[in-house]
């Protein structure tokens, strides 16, 4: 075997690598948050964003129209969301069938909302059940890129063996 040889199967792994490195930055590669929107017979309506990197809830906007609650911002996990109302103080959590993501879908949840002033006469706390929704995202063009550059590495790699 000579120096040649082994120069050649040095580069063709060095190829090989780049290939894999570039096929694995392509699946790093995340959505972005999206605006999950309230709907589908619940007492919510509006909006908040979720970021399923962070794991945080931002741009929170809904109203709870059973006891007239207003809500400004939100904790939780991909699978529930606790938020207290700027207006009186009363509590709605969530609770998410699947997790919430950077994806998109719609997700049908339960929830309820506790009453500490101005409750009025109704079930206190009230519960109910809804959907929350997100346009579906659509892979990041780079990603795209990254996968075709990591295959055309790979086989070029496989053609020079041959």
């Amino acid at each position: 075997m000579t120096n040649a040889f082994f120069l050649e199967e040095a580069f063709m792994i060095k190829k090989l690598l780049l290939g894999l490195v570039a096929m694995a930055l392509a699946g790093a590669v995340s959505a972005a948050p999206v605006i999950w929107t309230f709907g589908g017979g619940t007492t919510l309506t509006g909006s908040f964003t979720f970021n399923a990197n962070t794991v945080t809830f931002s741009s929170v906007s809904f109203n709870e129209t059973f006891f007239g609650d207003n809500y400004t911002s939100a904790t939780g996990t991909a699978l529930s969301l606790f938020a207290t109302s700027v207006n009186y103080g009363d509590q709605t959590t969530l609770s998410f069938l699947a997790p919430l993501t950077d994806l998109g879908g719609l997700i049908t949840f339960a929830g309820s909302t506790r009453c500490f002033n101005s409750c009025g006469s109704g079930p206190n706390p009230n519960s109910f059940s809804g959907t929350v929704s997100a346009p579906i995202a659509v892979p990041v063009p780079a990603t795209l890129g990254l996968v075709v550059l990591g295959l055309a590495v790979l086989a070029g790699s496989r053609r020079e063996r041959a």
